[in-house]
């Protein structure tokens, strides 16, 4: 998809942002659930518009904790939008 790490903000909005269309959105979602060894369901998925939308659906899920994801511990990091910091996935 080509997104650069740094730009990621957890409210960006993944189609208006970065341009990420259907077909994109398939490749990321199998990306992500082959990843952490899950199925996102069909009706969330089209609820997902913004990169908080996957933060939440995970942390909510229990595959990452947003504490963890704050101490760095897997891979992506996440600081609160309102600290004016972003997301890299």
């Amino acid at each position: 998809m080509g997104i650069d790490r740094n730009t990621l903000l957890y409210d960006s909005n993944l189609a208006q942002d970065y341009g990420i269309d259907s077909l994109d959105m398939i490749e990321l979602v199998t990306m992500l659930e082959k990843e952490f060894n899950m199925t996102i369901p069909d009706e969330r998925i089209a609820r997902m518009r913004t990169v908080g939308d996957f933060i939440e659906f995970f942390e909510k899920t229990k595959v990452f904790p947003l504490n963890k994801l704050a101490n760095g511990m897997y891979g992506p990091f996440y600081t609160a939008p309102s600290m004016g910091k972003g997301l890299s996935l």
